[in-house]
């Protein structure tokens, strides 16, 4: 009866907040709220195998990268984990992840890094638009704290606070944010539903010594030795908020009930993702995995402008009694090319 009753109060949590996400005041479908949110390097994918499935991952995330797409996941890791995820993005951008897992009885802890650094770009004024020889960088980082429980046989739920920070050069904006996920093996034809929400916190706001500046003195006004300085205001802006939902469907081996394989596991996902400042999109995905050992996968995503289809593959090896593993993707950004992911995780 207990256990009913915790699963009953998390999942009203879950779909009371997915609704929340779509607001009474969102804009009307021919205007968009692209780019209106801040910390938007919170929405770059995370993790070589996530990205080979084009996203499609809420509902199987059971590796360190769960603490990105659905913190419930990391509940199925029964070992200390480390790992690592790292990608060079288009225009020169890096960006990086590195995770660590530490189960504790039934409950597991997870502790988050993402990083993103833009390299150096040159200062240029209105008086020197070639450059004044100074150079400055865009870097962001979120630093999360995960708690995950496995509440049932079938139910994992997991919670993630973090701290984000953006420093643009010497302003920067600091900021806190929630996370909420589930995962549910519905027992039903081989069937896996999760679901998470990403980013809940207040507005934020970037200040630094870059806000104030200098009026410049007006010819036409006669009191025109006054020079003041003028601070600069900054806007207050919202949290890039994320509901995801997805749905894994074991189709040969893994908990497929249409055709048993101790070799083989093919999983078919399906996840869509509803944005504050996009539209509903989605994702498809396919695994195919061989005797626990060697995957392949592919994925597509739909209602996307640039991002359209990825691929890769891992391989889960031993270093002595040590598993560890090493993944690859690919990722097509169209105009803006191809993004490569490497990921590597060892567990203790």
């Amino acid at each position: 009866m207990r256990k009913t009753l915790i699963f009953t109060f998390i999942l009203l949590i879950v779909v009371a907040t997915n609704s929340w996400c779509q607001q009474e005041d969102y804009p009307p479908k021919d205007i968009t709220r692209v780019g209106t949110t801040a910390a938007s390097f919170l929405k770059i994918p995370v993790g070589a195998r996530a990205t080979a499935l084009g996203g499609a991952y809420t509902s199987i995330a059971n590796d360190a990268t769960a603490l990105y797409w659905n913190p419930g996941g990391i509940a199925s890791i029964n070992k200390i984990t480390f790992a690592v995820n790292s990608a060079e993005l288009y225009a020169g951008i890096s960006h990086n992840f590195i995770g660590m897992v530490f189960p504790v009885g039934r409950n597991v802890f997870g502790l988050s890094f993402i990083m993103l650094n833009s390299g150096d770009m040159d200062v240029t004024t209105v008086d020197e638009p070639e450059g004044t020889g100074e150079t400055y960088s865009v870097n962001n980082m979120a630093v999360g704290l995960t708690f995950s429980r496995q509440l049932t046989d079938r139910f994992y739920v997991g919670f993630t606070a973090k701290i984000i920070n953006e420093k643009i050069w010497r302003n920067s904006a600091t900021n806190v944010a929630l996370d909420l996920g589930t995962v549910f093996n519905t027992g039903l034809l081989g069937t896996r539903i999760g679901m998470s929400i990403s980013n809940f916190g207040k507005d934020m706001r970037i200040e630094g010594p870059d806000m104030l500046m200098s009026r410049r003195p007006d010819p036409n006004n006669p009191d025109n030795g006054y020079n003041p300085e003028i601070l600069l205001k900054g806007k207050d802006w919202a949290m890039p908020l994320i509901c995801r939902m997805g749905l894994a469907v074991d189709l040969v081996g893994g908990i497929s009930p249409f055709v048993q394989s101790e070799k083989s596991r093919l999983t078919a996902i399906i996840d869509a993702d509803d944005g504050v400042d996009s539209a509903l999109r989605s994702s498809l995905g396919v695994e195919y995995e061989w005797n626990k050992m060697v995957a392949l996968r592919g994925g597509y995503k739909l209602n996307y402008d640039a991002y359209r289809f990825s691929f890769g593959g891992g391989l889960k090896l031993f270093a002595g009694r040590m598993p560890f593993t090493v993944d690859y993707a690919f990722a097509d950004f169209g105009d803006l090319s191809y993004v490569h992911h490497f990921y590597i995780s060892v567990a203790f």
